[in-house]
């Protein structure tokens, strides 16, 4: 699966969750603001989705900066675990 197919997914799942938690905050705030929360989460998603190539841009440099880094990390925290295996002959 390419990066972008998974940023896609990714946003699109924001997008789910966003308005999931604006639902389940009905008890607690005032219809009119849950109104203008689902418009604007609606409106910032279809934003991404259409014909905006330089928001996509900065979203997929984001993910994989962060992809990046704990890719890094990870190659790390295995490469020291290799060290202390081989260290105690196992």
């Amino acid at each position: 699966m390419k990066s972008e197919d998974i940023i896609d997914k990714t946003m699109l799942k924001l997008k789910e969750h966003l308005l999931s938690i604006n639902n389940d905050s009905c008890d607690y705030y005032l219809k009119d603001f849950l109104s203008m929360s689902k418009k604007v989460i609606e409106k910032k998603y279809d934003d991404y989705i259409q014909n905006n190539d330089n928001l996509k841009d900065n979203v997929s440099n984001i993910f994989n900066n962060i992809y990046n880094i704990k890719k890094d990390d990870a190659l790390e925290i295995s490469k020291n675990v290799l060290d202390d295996l081989s260290a105690i002959g196992y």
